[in-house]
């Protein structure tokens, strides 16, 4: 079989058994007590080989998910190869990966694997637009991630979107301080969730807090937050705080993130204004699936 983990994406022990036993559950999901049709029409000792297409698009698509797909292949005991890889771009038909094996073993695995191709690829493509349109105003600005991702698809979905060019942001409630309005409602304001923080944390682990005013915006940055997340500000009102922050000397000591309603039509808007983030979630939580089909190109029986 071919490696399970590419040269192009080389990652630790821990987080490719995490990744695989991830596809397992899902290949268990779609298999559950067997694949009964495949049971009762193909027979057990019939060999074939395949071919996985990106179908025809009259748009670029930035292709991501071979590595899964073929984990997915190879759990079931299918030899794979691929032929291109993750952040690959794609603007007409090609074939990404040839699959051999046992014919009942790729059809076990093959809805699973083209599922995997096609969110991922879907949530990379979406990511590299934007990340374009980030080159027009010549900013520093990166494009983050969100965690509005599918259910159980978050690492696949966050390596996606750092395929396609953007900045996964934080994993899950883990790895990050990151205070938002329910926080803060419960606690009672913005700055006491700061002090709080910084009390337990002290100075070696950043905290974000979301602000929803310039006024609340300074009385974070004041206390010491190290990140600052205007939620749902206007292009004018995230204008009108980016300059607050320049008059006061503030800019300087806190890194600022855009968050909310942000999408293509006002994205440049934002990215205008230099903040140091930008978060879209509809990159994960609404994003396009790309159309991946699996061809039988031979079939015989073994022996």
């Amino acid at each position: 079989m071919t490696s399970l983990i590419g040269p192009e994406n080389v990652v630790s022990l821990s987080e490719y058994l995490y990744r695989r036993n991830r596809i397992l559950s899902y290949l268990e999901e779609d298999l559950g007590s067997g694949d009964i049709t495949s049971e009762v029409v193909i027979p057990a000792d019939f060999y074939a080989e395949t071919e996985v297409w990106c179908k025809g698009t009259t748009e670029s698509v930035v292709i991501c998910g071979v590595e899964e797909a073929c984990i997915a292949l190879e759990i079931c005991g299918c030899y794979t190869t691929k032929l291109v890889g993750d952040g690959t771009s794609v603007t007409r038909n090609q074939q990404v990966i040839a699959v051999k094996g046992n014919a009942r073993a790729i059809l076990k695995a093959e809805r699973t694997a083209l599922n995997l191709l096609m969110r991922m690829s879907g949530v990379a493509t979406e990511s590299r637009k934007y990340d374009r349109l980030l080159r027009k105003p010549r900013v520093d600005t990166l494009i983050t991630a969100t965690r509005k991702t599918s259910p159980g698809m978050r690492i696949f979905d966050k390596k996606a979107v750092a395929i396609g060019g953007g900045y996964p942001h934080r994993m899950g409630l883990y790895d990050k301080i990151l205070i938002k309005d329910n926080h803060i409602a419960i606690v009672g304001n913005a700055t006491d969730c700061v002090n709080k923080a910084r009390k337990q944390v002290g100075k070696n682990q950043q905290i974000e807090c979301e602000v929803g005013s310039e006024d609340e915006l300074i009385s974070v940055v004041l206390a010491g937050a190290d990140i600052v997340m205007l939620d749902n500000f206007s292009v004018d009102n995230a204008k009108a705080a980016m300059s607050k922050l320049r008059d006061l000397g503030l800019r300087n000591r806190v890194r600022v993130e855009i968050s909310g309603g942000i999408n293509e039509s006002n994205f440049e808007d934002f990215a205008q204004l230099n903040p140091d983030f930008i978060s879209v979630g509809s990159m994960t939580h609404s994003t396009r699936a790309v159309d991946f089909s699996m061809t039988v190109k031979s079939y015989n029986k073994l022996g």
